[in-house]
């Protein structure tokens, strides 16, 4: 049994050759046709870039070290914390002693409020109620706006009447 195997169409090249991928070849066309299109913009946003970081680099380093090693400006130890507690204490104290005047203020204006019900009710105990009619406020029979000339009141009551679309007869008749 002889077997053989007929060609087919399909011939095998002789060297492979590795084509670049088209998303990669794509980008880069894609790329340099931006550089030549904006390259100017390009080259500024760069140049703005670099500055801005060379302005800021020194504080960021700053505020790195600061956080990483523990450094911070104010005093640490025991005679920081003993001024702190003392500054704590006098504003405690201030405190207080502002809440004792406003109390004391407060009972005497309560027992000025007091003393004055009292003459007044030993007032109208005395006197009886003729001296009483003195201190009442008499009203104006009629308001400061009040103008007999404009009609009954400070409200025109007067509504035109309402518009229809058959006020001119076309409404099917």
């Amino acid at each position: 049994m002889d077997a053989t195997v007929e060609s087919a169409d399909y011939e095998h090249p002789q060297t492979l050759v590795q084509d670049t991928p088209y998303l990669l070849t794509s980008m880069w066309h894609s790329g340099v046709s931006l550089i030549q299109n904006n390259g100017w913009l390009v080259l500024s946003l760069c140049a703005g870039l670099y500055y801005l970081y060379t302005k800021v680099e020194s504080s960021l380093k700053q505020n790195v070290d600061q956080v990483l090693l523990g450094k911070s400006k104010k005093e640490d130890g025991p005679a920081s914390d003993e001024k702190l507690r003392q500054v704590r204490e006098r504003m405690q104290k201030e405190l207080e002693r502002k809440a004792e005047l406003y109390k004391e203020k407060m009972k005497q204006k309560a027992e000025e409020e007091r003393l004055k019900k009292l003459e007044a009710l030993e007032k109208k105990e005395e006197g009886g109620p003729s001296q009483d009619t003195g201190n009442k406020k008499k009203t104006p029979l009629f308001r400061d706006e009040y103008n007999p000339l404009m009609g009954s009141g400070p409200v025109n009551n007067y509504r035109p009447p309402r518009r229809s679309a058959c006020s001119r007869g076309g409404c099917g008749r």
